[in-house]
């Protein structure tokens, strides 16, 4: 029930974007991000959005999320051979969006779901504890 509502939730957030697919988020730039090695267009509209977590630290000042983030891309781009960060969004405990793959590029999150989804992915390990409030209430 609870993963359902979280699904809803993202959903309405989603549909609230402008033209320019910016919403507020702390883009790649400002969180001190590499650029992709190459990037694939995500076609739209996408009928899926997958929400899940790092299963890292969590982070809860800007400073850490962005250095959180920061590490996130480095594995993935040097360990995994992505060519960015997998995620198209990732919520930290300090309540701020960072913009990974942004709303027009496939992520690497889920195998056989990358090209029709976005993925979200909550800054921490939650496997068993639950999202603070303030993570959860800036998906919307």
């Amino acid at each position: 029930m609870k993963f359902s509502a979280a699904v809803v939730l993202l959903f309405q957030h989603f549909l609230r974007i402008d033209a320019t697919g910016e919403c507020g988020e702390v883009t790649m730039k400002e969180w001190g991000g590499e650029k992709p090695r190459s990037v694939e267009y995500l076609p739209r509209p996408v009928d899926l959005v997958i929400v899940q977590h790092t299963a890292t630290p969590e982070c809860s000042t800007d400073r850490q999320c962005a250095d959180r983030v920061k590490s996130i891309q480095s594995y993935h781009m040097d360990r995994l051979h992505y060519d960015n960060i997998g995620e198209n969004f990732l919520v930290g405990g300090n309540g701020a969006v960072y913009a990974g793959r942004g709303w027009l590029h496939a992520g690497a999150h889920t195998r056989g779901y990358n090209g029709r989804s976005v993925g979200v992915s909550f800054i921490g390990d939650f496997s068993g504890k639950y999202l603070a409030c303030g993570a959860f209430a800036s998906t919307r």
